[in-house]
């Protein structure tokens, strides 16, 4: 019986080393692909009218921005708490605030917006059966209200806020494109608000049976909300992003740019869609490029548009560092998780 268990676990670890290869050359490519869009943003800058640029910077607005950030983190650490709570798992305001912080620290330089994810379920983790499950279900929901948050308020502001001069600029494509996704995320939140009524449990049973035996008790985490938490996490996840769009347009002040706020509720949606993706580093190149784009074709100069986006960037380092350094002095290493085959294994960061 133990050969058995011992050869079982040098097979889990042959597996573990041949993903970690694998991710390997993954995030090469990733930093490849990374730094051939910064140098591409590099090429269009209109470097004197960088230099100025700066020189004009009201700094004193550029202290805001960090702080707009670290009271949206606080929101997001409290949306956190009542899905929790709702699963019986009992963490602290300040604990999952910290979890937080130190996530940004991880997708600053991990692929995608999900690194960070990933730091923050395996340092809220416990020893406790079921609690990974129904942490990694808490931050699935987090940000399917996170999502809907910022896409509704992007919806709201390209069908009410938005000139039809900066309409036009923007293009059918990007309007459609927000009102869809707007559209397609509202459903997901009334099925989490009404899923007993709907019945949709056991269409998912059967459509993801795969994904139930990975995780059997995903679903049932899901059922353990209340309609109240969901309308409480969609509320907080609004705050949420409204005080971290409200950062880029302090920002984006203090730079001198003339960029209206309900602008930049439009565009950030698609933005951070495409920082999610994890074909890069952090998601840096990506997001840079596609702000730039979108803010070019409303006649916003190249040059301001980079300017923005690499001070955005900074912003998210200056709060991230924080976590960084709550991380260094943390009584309990943060672990990331690998799936191999459906069984979890740990590797301390």
């Amino acid at each position: 019986m133990n050969t058995e268990v011992y050869n079982r676990s040098l097979a889990k670890a042959e597996r573990v080393r041949a993903l970690l290869r694998r991710k390997k050359v993954s995030k090469t490519l990733q930093a490849l692909l990374s730094a051939s869009l910064l140098a591409y943003l590099a090429s269009i800058l209109k470097w004197r009218e960088l230099l100025h640029l700066i020189q004009e910077t009201k700094s004193n607005l550029l202290l805001i921005a960090p702080i707009l950030l670290l009271l949206a983190v606080l929101f997001s650490a409290a949306r956190w708490y009542y899905i929790l709570k709702d699963m019986n798992i009992n963490r602290k305001i300040k604990q999952l605030y910290s979890y937080y912080l130190i996530g940004m620290f991880y997708s600053v330089f991990l692929p995608g917006a999900i690194g960070g994810d990933v730091a923050r379920v395996a340092g809220c983790n416990s020893e406790e059966d079921d609690s990974l499950t129904k942490i990694t279900t808490s931050v699935i929901i987090e940000r399917i209200c996170g999502l809907t948050a910022l896409f509704l308020m992007g919806s709201f502001a390209i069908s009410f806020l938005l000139p039809p001069s900066a309409l036009s600029a923007l293009g059918t494509s990007v309007i459609i494109y927000v009102k869809i996704v707007s559209i397609a995320l509202f459903v997901v939140l009334l099925v989490l608000l009404f899923k007993n009524l709907l019945g949709y449990t056991s269409v998912l049973e059967h459509k993801f049976e795969r994904l139930k035996r990975g995780f059997p008790n995903i679903l049932g985490s899901i059922k353990q909300l209340t309609r109240v938490t969901v309308l409480v996490t969609f509320i907080f996840s609004g705050l949420f992003q409204s005080f971290d769009i409200v950062s880029s347009f302090i920002i984006a002040k203090a730079l001198g740019m003339s960029i209206s706020l309900p602008l930049l509720f439009a565009i950030m949606p698609v933005v951070y869609m495409f920082t999610i993706l994890p074909v890069s580093l952090g998601g840096l190149g990506v997001r840079e490029g596609s702000l730039v784009f979108l803010l070019t074709k409303v006649n916003v100069p190249a040059s301001d548009a980079v300017a923005l986006s690499f001070m955005l960037y900074i912003n998210r380092v200056a709060v991230g560092t924080l976590g960084g350094i709550i991380h260094l002095f943390s009584a309990k290493p943060v672990k990331t998780i690998i799936l191999v085959k459906n069984e979890m294994c740990f590797i301390q960061l």
